[in-house]
């Protein structure tokens, strides 16, 4: 008699990846240094962490600009600050990782930033001492 074959176990799929979005600044934003930027992430199981890249144009890789630790929840919203190295054309995106290691990106966005305004220094008059 033939032993009778042996069922394979089906393996659990993890869940539908996360999702990422940008809160603000909206495309085609412009302003200037620090950049206030709010993110983020959603997810179908629970949420490893956010992040937010950022890159210059000509800059070949992005950068982490920073990231948020998002334990123990399926959304988590961040908010970071930027302070570019110079004026420019930048463009951001954000990441969200979940535990099984998916990771989704938002749509990138783009802006201009220019360099902070600083007070023009006014001229101070001197005082004439008495003779």
């Amino acid at each position: 008699t033939r032993a009778p074959r042996a069922t394979p176990t089906t393996r659990s799929q993890p869940p539908p990846p996360p999702s990422a979005e940008i809160v603000s600044p909206t495309d085609r934003f412009s302003g200037t240094a620090p950049l206030r930027v709010t993110f983020a992430g959603r997810g179908n199981s629970e949420l490893e962490r956010i992040e937010l890249w950022g890159y210059t144009q000509g800059q070949a890789n992005p950068q982490i600009i920073c990231t948020i630790d998002a334990h123990a929840s399926t959304q988590k919203t961040g908010q970071c600050d930027w302070n570019m190295p110079s004026a420019g054309v930048v463009y951001l995106f954000a990441q969200a990782i979940d535990i099984y290691h998916q990771s989704a990106r938002s749509t990138p966005i783009s802006g201009f930033i220019g360099v902070p305004l600083v007070p023009t220094p006014t001229a101070t008059p001197t005082a004439t001492l008495g003779r």
